[in-house]
């Protein structure tokens, strides 16, 4: 992989692997404090992998070393995914259960929005909002997805009593606040007015 202070790492071993996580944080924070940002505040880390299957004997030390530096310690699961039930002895200290729903019209039912809050709600995580595009391109396929989710975690609680991350693709929220269709606007407005309505809610 490399060498860090004159010593080669070998990723078989656990603590070379732990001391390339460091490394990249301290990467990350010398580049965070270089750019000066005016607006924004560098909170913590995120593990990117979306299960623990690979890791498990080197997360619970990366998170002590994350919050040694000040920082929390963040994760996003898939659906079922090795380790989520467990993120806490993980070293986590946020964690958001992907319900996976959205992206597959064909194969999962409405119900895995329910399930999924079930178990975010069993095991102490928060819930993610899933959508992308093509809630605006294939309407028919995905528009009742976006608002499935919207309608579950209001049913479930977690509007009100839950953590909620958001995953939209990459600029498909910029893209329905901007289109001339109504219908796609609404979908932007419909997301909006839950967000203020939790907001109003939380505080």
């Amino acid at each position: 992989w490399g060498a860090i202070a004159g010593r080669s790492l070998d990723f078989n071993r656990a603590a070379d692997r732990i001391a390339a996580c460091e490394w990249q944080m301290d990467q990350a924070q010398a580049l965070w404090r270089e750019a000066k940002f005016q607006n924004l505040e560098l909170a913590g880390f995120y593990w990117v992998a979306e299960q623990a299957s690979k890791a498990q004997d080197i997360l619970p030390a990366i998170g002590k070393a994350v919050r040694k530096k000040g920082f929390s310690f963040y994760w996003i699961p898939y659906w079922q995914a090795n380790g989520a039930a467990q993120w806490r002895s993980l070293g986590f200290d946020y964690a958001w259960q992907q319900p996976n729903h959205f992206f597959h019209p064909d194969k999962v039912p409405d119900s895995r929005l329910g399930e999924a809050t079930a178990f975010a709600r069993a095991h102490g995580l928060g819930l993610e909002f899933e959508a992308d595009s093509r809630a605006i391109s294939e309407a028919k396929a995905f528009r009742p997805r976006f608002y499935e989710y919207l309608k579950a975690f209001t049913r479930d609680g977690v509007q009100s009593g839950s953590s909620v991350a958001y995953y939209e693709g990459g600029g498909a929220v910029l893209e329905m606040a901007e289109s001339q269709d109504p219908n796609a606007r609404a979908l932007y407005n419909a997301l909006g007015k839950w967000v203020t309505e939790r907001q109003s809610r939380l505080h």
